[in-house]
């Protein structure tokens, strides 16, 4: 003997196969996908493929219980290079979303998708995260994630700005997350940088932005005390950098072959290594603190 739970007259698929120990068949609520466990629900590879802009709620109702959205199916968004995903066209989180991690290729090859909001709580995200998302504007990498994976980005090809926000430490960003873009092939044209990125660099080629020809713009956020060598170099299109005030050191050619026309160096600034601007044939103006060495 068993309770029956009943919807609209139709007995529950989930009490079915707790019953029988059948398979459920997923839950379609406000135009998602859901499986459950315990209390939680994940976002779950859809029967059809899902359409237009998607909100991804922090906790969903169901049969008079409410249940935490804490994880997202591994394929339930990405497409492939010969299958692409081209119907999302943007996918927002709750800001409070439990979401704590994005699986590999998690939004691998959505062409269509121009728009993604992050929950603010991820802290990790693993490799291929968004790469193929050709269509995608804007990007924010919440304050949270310690590093990010190779070919994260790669393919990314209309991505105009990146923010990274402020967060507890530095994060890990490689040139690797480009995978075989190469550098005059990247499309950002701002960059906002509120945390300290940190590579396993050896030359300038390890590093993530160094010769993108697009950019025009990036802004270092007070976190940053010292920007590494090499950091900005070869960043042809780029007229202006904003420094903090806590910044002590500019390194060797971080700026180099650069569009500055000025620049103006915080008054906490002591050393400016060999080579800042070197080939900045625009530069007519620095403003320097007397401390600056």
């Amino acid at each position: 003997m068993f309770t029956q739970f009943k919807k609209a007259g139709v007995l529950s698929i989930m009490t079915l196969s707790a019953v029988f120990g059948a398979t459920a068949a997923n839950t379609v609520i406000d135009g998602l996908e859901y499986t459950f466990k315990g209390s939680e629900a994940t976002v779950a590879k859809p029967s059809k493929p899902y359409q237009g802009d998607l909100v991804i709620p922090a906790t969903v109702e169901y049969n008079g219980t409410t249940y935490n959205v804490s994880a997202l199916n591994a394929s339930a968004f990405k497409g492939t290079a010969s299958a692409p995903n081209t119907t999302i066209t943007s996918i927002t989180f709750a800001e409070n979303s439990p979401i704590t991690t994005l699986g590999r290729g998690q939004f691998n090859y959505c062409t269509a998708m121009t728009k993604l909001v992050l929950p603010k709580g991820i802290t990790k995200v693993t490799q291929d995260t968004w790469g193929g998302c050709s269509a995608l504007e804007e990007l924010v990498i919440p304050g949270g994630i310690p590093k990010l994976g190779a070919n994260d980005l790669q393919g990314c090809s209309s991505l105009k700005k990146l923010v990274f926000e402020a967060g507890e430490g530095a994060i890990t960003v490689g040139a690797n997350i480009w995978g075989g873009d190469k550098a005059g092939e990247r499309s950002i044209e701002e960059l906002v940088l509120n945390r300290v990125l940190t590579a396993n660099a050896t030359g300038p080629n390890d590093l993530p932005f160094t010769g993108t020809t697009a950019l025009k713009k990036a802004t270092f956020g007070d976190a940053w005390t010292a920007i590494p060598d090499y950091y900005l170099q070869n960043c042809s299109a780029m007229t202006e950098v904003v420094l903090p005030a806590g910044l002590n050191t500019i390194g060797a050619q971080a700026f180099l072959n650069t569009g500055l026309a000025s620049i103006t160096i915080p008054a906490g600034v002591t050393t400016i290594a060999t080579s800042t601007f070197n080939g900045c044939k625009n530069l007519t103006k620095v403003e320097l603190s007397a401390a600056t060495t």
